[in-house]
């Protein structure tokens, strides 16, 4: 995913493995998904780092995100929401 393969050009303290970023892949794409602008993302992991901090590990990106945006939705989990289907039926 190009946004979290971009982050070592805001700090090159954010270097993420290969493995780190197919991790983090699915939860970025759900919060695109659901409308926070890529900005917003990088902002959530660029800002705030320690200055004694040498490299962030995986679990501090997620950390991060999810304080920021909530956590991912697992793709194909249900979403708890009632639909009204009454305008369905009416004619």
């Amino acid at each position: 995913m190009d946004l979290l393969a971009r982050l070592p050009h805001r700090d090159r303290r954010l270097l993420l493995s290969e493995r780190e970023i197919t991790a983090l892949a699915p939860a970025v794409t759900d919060w695109l998904a659901r409308g926070v602008p890529a900005e917003e993302i990088t902002a959530a992991l660029t800002q705030g780092l320690p200055a004694r901090l040498t490299r962030p590990s995986g679990e501090h990106y997620r950390a991060s995100l999810e304080a920021e945006f909530g956590e991912p939705v697992p793709i194909g989990a249900p979403i708890d929401a009632e639909i009204d289907t009454t305008a369905l039926y009416t004619y």
